[in-house]
């Protein structure tokens, strides 16, 4: 189908991101279920006899008057399954055009009717931000919690038993919070996206010229400097997650506060740490355990 054939040009040639090709078809799997509503007494939503719409079919919808059709029914209700705002709607009309100049070049189309259809307006928001000086406040707030005095208290705790335990919630808590200020540090230093935090992992970091190598949109890489405190501050992290980690594989039945890690990176983790491997700063950078990263961080 053309719709298909579309959504495989923009992954495959234009290398869109997952997550942007799934909006696209989900756009145009709405336009088609527009588009099948009104062909012949079925069901809205279903083609006559539960078919799906052709090609020849979906050509034939693709003009002025059905695509202002369209935009009407998504922002009345879409025959209750909720109104649109106009954002979103513009959004659907941004897909049918795109789809529409592909169709063009393929020699489907002669025109793009998309283009003569009057946008709604989609009200304007103020950005919302904070000042250097609300940055600042937190940064001075939270600094113990990126320093090594925090690593030190840490490693006066022996091994613990879950988070049911007493003993266990100051070093949770601990973790937490340092994992909580490096997210910050990391946005507010890099300036990446938040889909692009969640996608780190550790062959994201050049340990040896301090710079961080970020996929984002377009499935397109950069490498981003880091200030030496961002880097340090990443160090000491990976630091206090190991000595976590070693503290939960000594105690029995522990349960860690976050998703599984399987057996086999506890145990390198562990034995690094036996070794004192981690002491050495740059050690966590060159181990094998590269799904670490983005665990923790895709969960918070």
């Amino acid at each position: 189908m053309l719709t298909d054939s579309y959504i495989d040009y923009i992954s495959k040639v234009r290398r869109y991101s997952g997550r942007t090709c799934r909006i696209y078809a989900d756009a145009l799997a709405e336009f088609c279920r527009f588009c099948m509503r009104d062909a012949g007494g079925g069901a809205p939503g279903e083609a006559p006899g539960g078919g799906i719409l052709s090609d020849g079919e979906l050509l034939e919808n693709l003009i002025p008057s059905r695509l202002r059709e369209y935009e009407v029914w998504l922002m009345d209700g879409r025959d209750g399954a909720g109104r649109l705002d106009a954002r979103t709607v513009n959004l659907h009309l941004s897909v049918l055009s795109g789809f529409c100049r592909f169709l063009l070049r393929e020699g489907h189309l002669q025109a793009n009717p998309v283009r003569t259809v009057r946008r709604p307006k989609a009200e304007k928001r103020l950005p919302v931000f904070y000042r250097d000086a609300s940055m600042e406040h937190y940064f001075a707030r939270t600094a113990h919690s990126a320093s090594e005095d925090e690593l030190a208290v840490l490693e006066s705790f022996g091994p613990f038993v879950g988070n049911r335990s007493e003993s266990a919630r100051t070093p949770v808590e601990m973790y937490e919070r340092r994992l909580r200020r490096l997210i910050i540090s990391l946005l507010h230093a890099t300036g990446i996206r938040r889909s692009e935090l969640i996608g780190l992992n550790l062959d994201s970091l050049d340990a040896g010229r301090q710079t961080l190598r970020v996929r984002g949109k377009g499935d397109k890489m950069r490498e981003i400097p880091l200030i030496s405190s961002v880097w340090q501050e990443i160090l000491l992290y990976f630091s206090v997650y190991i000595f976590f980690l070693f503290l939960l594989f000594l105690g029995s039945g522990a349960a860690a506060p976050v998703p599984d890690v399987a057996p086999d990176v506890i145990s390198e983790l562990t034995s690094s740490f036996a070794s004192a491997e981690v002491r050495r700063p740059l050690a966590i950078c060159v181990t094998n355990t590269s799904s670490i990263w983005k665990i923790y961080f895709g969960t918070k």
